[in-house]
């Protein structure tokens, strides 16, 4: 079993973990710091668990904005997969390039999608 001590809003806390997510937790933690000490320069020190409450909400706006790009990038994506298995079973040439064209576009679309929530996700 792991141990390590961080620091969030100037306080040490120690917190045990599995053995290998000493660094997974550090990087977590250097996260949660980086809100309250945006929220402590905001609106001055107001107490930690006000500056704590007030960071979780922002990390769960973030984290919901987040998973409801990904279900829309889930939902291009499939659209595409059944646009791609409607071309495959139709015999129409027109029609299946039509529909390889709307493929080739819905996941252009999602990869967009993805890879701007990547892009969110590195900056925050």
């Amino acid at each position: 079993m792991g141990q390590i001590v961080i620091t969030v809003n100037e306080q040490n806390y120690t917190l045990a973990c599995r053995d290998g997510e000493e660094d997974r937790l550090m990087e977590l933690s250097k996260y949660v710091n980086s809100k309250a000490e945006t929220l402590t320069k905001s609106m001055g020190q107001v107490g930690e668990t006000r500056v704590l409450l007030m960071a979780s909400l922002l990390l769960a706006d973030e984290a919901l904005d987040t998973m409801g790009k990904l279900d829309k990038a889930r939902a291009k994506a499939k659209k595409a997969a059944e646009a791609r298995i409607e071309s495959k079973t139709g015999g129409d040439a027109e029609a299946s390039a039509m529909a390889e064209i709307k493929v080739a576009t819905l996941l252009s679309e999602a990869a967009d999608a993805i890879e701007g929530i990547a892009a969110e996700l590195e900056n925050a």
